[in-house]
């Protein structure tokens, strides 16, 4: 038994003996032909031109009106990855009467052996090599195709090409490649050009490769950029029985920067494109989808995606790009649920995380129904150290417009040292509707302009929360000018409306020079106060609130600025020798969009004890635009300070009046009203004399033009035993020319006078009235005549019933003379 069992086990041996043997002739045998073969081809290719009309025959199909001819035949070595490759060179296809349809210069085939044993040609497999691709839309929507140079076929369509994609449900003309297993298209230059819009996109280097089953097909696009290093690989599957459609990327290296153009034609999803084609950081990771290839449900899916250092341009050439160091991306797609993981960006200081999901509890996601009615959205986000001066650039355009078109244009820089938001929507019929965003915000450095021309507050440092209705903006610390914002509050509110608005509430210290220097600006643009002259500090409270429109005007602000100091000084000039000069005093301040209004006390042009109220309207409609009300005691030396000599007429204190008005820069007034109770007056020229405690008052106007005393107007002065009204006129080097009183009444005085001052030092005075005491008035000409030795010439005209002179023999020596003209110390030598 034993021994039958060895002899049947040698005789196994000795076939399988047999059959190695065989086996290794055959394949000794076809590696010498390969040899052979090889060391043939490595002289040159071998020519198979008289298989041409078969290969010509293989590509013709009369039911679509293609027909194609080959200019040469030949099986070549390439390379190792496509060895002994049958190569079609020049071959030219035709359609219908086009006879330059396609022309492809180089075109590798592989053919199924069995097959050509028989004398049949079968395409296992087509290359075609760096092919120059031309697609073009035209005005109507429809694609034009073309290879080189060739004219383009107005009639391609897509459909034409959707045969191909499948062994299964072909049909019949197409029999002859139903054994095609792969077409590839090796380092094609792809153009995309756009009739309606004018523009042209030249894709960088691409390879595709289409593997056809009975099940279904396989597509896998390889897109490199300058370097091979970085590159795209996107894997298309399909299968028709399962209605399974795959997709898989991977991405090495790979911007979108560098792919996408800024020129490229408008496609769907275009938005997405533009916003890919601002990442400059290039891609690294996988990230798959599946899907119905009917309804394009989602069926599942996953990303893991790293960003390498580069950067993100902005969309507004005004900003530079955003350096990126690192950043993560992680997601994953079910059913009813897209999962983001984890998205985090690292830009210098600035680091950036948020996740979140979209959920469709009562429908399957789409690939094309995202954000769709029953649908909702939760986002949980982090944010350090933003710049937002950039903040346009990443706040979407179409989210609450008018707060982002205010705060993009008004925000120019600062830090956002943290914030986080929570985020929750869904989606109805009429849109995307918000259900709930807040958060908490913390920023430093911020610079904001609240009113255009205006210096900005900058150095803020806030806290913020806020919701979809708006911001609550605590501030704790900014400066404005030189002055210093201590405890703010901005409300942001009705964002959630077609009437946003803005409130702004702050403390805010510094110099009283500061202050005015803010308001010099436009819109309010005041700049009557020298600010070198200032001194002090002041306390403010700001209050300010304004819609927020793309074109805000100033008429829209609302605006009350409240605030008091104490060791304050300010000079106001009024005319070109007059100015207010106030010191050492207390001043309130009240300041709103249609004047400034402050009071105080102090020392006014070195008079103590004054009470100044300033007030200074912007708007043309008001009756004045400035006026200046002081309330103060004055003696009367005090009046040597603004040009006038009162010692011989009047001693002691007034309580005074003034009130200085004006409504243009040119023209303004100064009425004055002095309680003479206090003081003593006296005129000498007429012994006229009024004693301390006894009531008297003078008042009168000074009018001024271009800064220049022009008149004294409603001129009234009383006291118990005289008084008078008038008014005086002033030459342009502000010296009289003409006084005129229209009452001047006194002891043996009842009259009118008019005084002229003419050419040569020569003056011409009348008198008009009852009576006059010419007496005292001749002895005060002597006196003053004696003074000066004065040479000017006097005229006096006299119209009086009543004359008084108390030397009768003086007096007819007067009217026996007929003498004008004369000289002072002989005056009142003719009457008439």
């Amino acid at each position: 038994m034993i021994k039958q069992s060895l002899t049947h086990l040698l005789a196994f041996c000795k076939r399988v003996r047999l059959l190695l043997e065989i086996m290794g002739s055959l394949i000794a045998l076809f590696l010498l032909c390969g040899l052979i073969l090889l060391a043939r081809l490595s002289v040159g290719p071998i020519n198979l031109d008289s298989y041409i009309p078969q290969i010509e025959t293989a590509l013709k199909m009369p039911e679509i009106g293609l027909q194609a001819s080959v200019e040469h035949l030949q099986l070549a070595w390439r390379d190792w990855d496509r060895p002994f490759e049958i190569e079609l060179v020049n071959v030219h296809v035709q359609k219908d009467k086009n006879p330059h349809w396609l022309t492809v210069h180089h075109v590798g085939v592989s053919l199924q052996l069995y097959a050509l044993l028989k004398g049949d040609i079968v395409l296992k497999q087509l290359h075609l090599y760096r092919p120059h691709i031309l697609l073009e839309r035209e005005e109507g929507g429809n694609f034009s195709l073309g290879f080189e140079d060739a004219p383009l076929d107005p009639h391609f369509s897509f459909k034409e090409v959707a045969p191909f994609l499948s062994l299964k449900g072909a049909p019949p003309f197409l029999r002859k490649f139903q054994d095609l297993r792969k077409i590839s298209i090796n380092d094609a230059r792809i153009v995309l050009r756009d009739a309606h819009e004018g523009k042209t996109w030249t894709l960088p280097r691409l390879s595709l490769a289409l593997h056809r089953y009975y099940t279904g097909s396989r597509a896998t696009f390889t897109v490199l950029s300058s370097h091979d290093k970085e590159k795209l690989l996107i894997d298309l599957t399909y299968k028709i029985d399962q209605d399974f459609l795959e997709l898989t990327t991977k991405f090495q290296q790979f911007s979108f920067h560098k792919f996408l153009s800024k020129a490229r034609p408008t496609f769907a999803y275009d938005n997405v494109l533009s916003f890919l084609e601002q990442w400059a950081a290039p891609l690294t990771g996988k990230a798959h989808l599946a899907l119905s290839s009917t309804s394009f449900q989602i069926i599942e899916g996953a990303g893991d995606l790293t960003f390498e250092k580069g950067y993100i341009n902005s969309s507004l050439d005004t900003l530079p790009s955003l350096l990126v160091e690192s950043g993560n991306m992680t997601f994953s797609f079910s059913p009813h649920l897209l999962d983001i993981k984890n998205f985090s960006l690292l830009s210098g200081e600035m680091a950036l995380h948020f996740s979140g999901n979209l959920s469709s509890p009562k429908a399957p996601l789409g690939l094309f129904n995202l954000m769709k009615p029953g649908q909702t959205l939760a986002i949980e986000g982090k944010i350090e150290d933003f710049p937002l001066g950039r903040l346009d650039a990443f706040w979407p355009q179409n989210l609450a417009k008018p707060a982002r078109s205010w705060l993009t244009e008004n925000v120019k820089k600062g830090i956002l040292s943290e914030g986080h938001l929570i985020l929750q929507g869904h989606g109805e019929e009429s849109g995307w509707t918000l259900d709930d965003l807040h958060g908490t915000l913390s920023g430093k450095e911020i610079e904001l302009s609240y009113l255009k021309d205006m210096p900005p507050i900058t150095g803020i440092t806030a806290v913020s929360t806020f919701t979809h209705q708006g911001f609550d903006i605590n501030v704790s610390s900014g400066k404005v000018d030189a002055l210093t914002l201590h405890d703010g509050k901005v409300l942001i509110t009705k964002l959630d409306t077609d009437n946003e608005e803005l409130a702004l509430v702050a403390k805010i210290k510094g110099p009283l020079g500061s202050a005015l220097n803010v308001i010099k600006h436009e819109p309010i643009a005041y700049n009557e106060i020298d600010m070198k002259t200032t001194k002090g500090n002041i306390d403010l409270i700001l209050h300010m609130s304004f819609p927020l429109l793309a074109d805000l005007q100033f008429k829209d602000v609302k605006l009350n600025l409240k605030g008091s100091g104490k060791n304050v000084a300010f000079t106001r000039p009024l005319t070109k020798n007059l100015k207010a000069e106030f010191k050492n005093g207390s001043l309130t301040i009240n300041l709103t969009q249609d004047k400034m209004l402050m009071k105080g006390r102090g020392d006014l042009n070195k008079i103590p004890g004054t009470t100044l109220t300033y007030t200074h309207h912007f708007t043309s409609s008001d009756s004045y635009k400035l006026q200046i009300e002081i309330n103060t005691t004055v003696d009367f030396s005090d009046f040597s300070r603004l040009g006038f000599d009162c010692g011989d007429y009047a001693k002691g204190a007034a309580r005074a009046k003034v009130v200085y008005q004006s409504k243009t820069e040119r023209q303004g007034q100064l009425a004055v009203n002095l309680d003479t109770t206090l003081s003593s007056l006296s005129f000498p020229p007429l012994e006229w004399k009024k004693e301390r405690g006894q009531k008297g008052e003078i008042a009168f106007v000074l009018h001024f033009d271009k800064k220049k005393l022009i008149k004294m107007d409603d001129l009234t002065m009383s006291s118990p035993r005289y008084s008078l009204k008038g008014n005086v006129l002033f030459n342009a080097h502000n010296e009289w020319k003409t006084i005129h009183l229209s009452q001047l009444k006194a002891p043996h005085t009842h009259t009118a006078m008019t005084l002229h001052a003419l050419p040569h030092h020569s003056y011409a005075v009348s008198f008009e009235g009852k009576e006059l005491d010419l007496e005292k008035v001749w002895e005060h000409l002597d006196k003053e005549d004696e003074k000066t030795n004065s040479q000017a010439q006097l005229s006096i005209g006299l119209a009086l019933p009543s004359l008084h002179v108390r030397s009768m023999r003086r007096r007819l020596h007067i009217l026996q003379r007929d003498i004008s003209n004369i000289p002072i110390r002989q005056r009142l030598q003719k009457i008439y």
